[in-house]
């Protein structure tokens, strides 16, 4: 939200309730932009005029935003922490076509088939060799603010440890027992429950080039006896993608043998 509707929110308290403290302010003024920006309305149009004390506007406030849980819970046990907004972190809805500024290929992913795709498909982009990803981060600090521009990046990287690993699961839990299949790390879209947003320590999307060496270690650890557990996920940090949606793949001896058109972005299949 821009900073007009916040000074909106301001001069209505300075004019209805001047006498607020900065506690009590705070959790009115985090009400009012929470309400107006879910229900898109204007500032007037949510408290009724004859709303005159503290308690009374808290009250509708709380009903308004959280309806269901109002009737559970007591007033004060509901967090309104103090309006920080960074035009920075500013999220914007917006059609998308996926297609990166920038482009940063590992040597030992320079002579591959995928970086002479990407090539290819993103020729306006610049093209940047580094030692490796780890050491690219190093060098760049990251910060939230990065994590909005990561379709500006794309990373050709050289996976050596993390195709087929055990899923990390919570700490002090019972394990899940699920295997994680990683062809990727990162997503360009903007879907408001993922939780790659607590993961991500770096402003892009990585690919791996090596497909062959995620296909060898698929077929090691697929083949009998079974895993202890045969649940496998795909994709848990990168957009899943289910075998119906690959028709490109090439098949010989019962296996697969290779990937066309795996990875699928925003701009179509590649």
């Amino acid at each position: 939200m821009s900073p007009g509707p916040i000074k909106s929110i301001d001069s209505y308290l300075d004019d209805k309730f001047p006498r607020l403290g900065v506690n009590k302010r705070r959790e009115i003024k985090r009400l009012l932009f929470e309400i107006a920006k879910k229900d898109n309305l204007k500032i007037e149009a949510i408290v009724d005029k004859k709303t005159s004390s503290f308690q009374q506007i808290k009250t509708l406030l709380l009903k308004k935003r959280y309806p269901t849980a109002y009737k559970h819970h007591a007033k004060n046990n509901f967090y309104l922490p103090a309006l920080n907004i960074s035009k920075e972190l500013e999220f914007k809805p917006r059609k998308f076509k996926y297609a990166p500024e920038f482009v940063y290929i590992e040597k030992k992913s320079l002579e591959s088939e995928l970086t002479e795709k990407i090539g290819k498909l993103f020729p306006s982009a610049k093209f940047e060799t580094i030692e490796s990803l780890r050491d690219h981060t190093r060098k760049h600090k990251y910060s939230l603010k990065n994590y909005s521009k990561r379709h500006k990046n794309l990373f050709i990287i050289h996976e050596n440890y993390d195709f087929f690993k055990k899923c990390p699961c919570a700490k002090a839990v019972v394990r899940c027992g699920y295997h994680i299949l990683n062809l990727g790390f990162g997503c360009p879209f903007e879907c408001s429950y993922c939780f790659l947003q607590e993961y991500q320590n770096f402003s892009g999307i990585a690919l791996p080039s090596n497909i062959d060496d995620f296909l060898n270690i698929l077929a090691i650890k697929l083949t009998p006896p079974p895993l202890f557990s045969n649940h496998a996920e795909h994709g848990k940090f990168a957009k899943q993608i289910n075998s119906a949606e690959m028709p490109n793949c090439e098949k010989k001896g019962g296996g697969v043998k290779s990937f066309k058109g795996l990875w699928r972005m925003g701009s179509g299949e590649f």
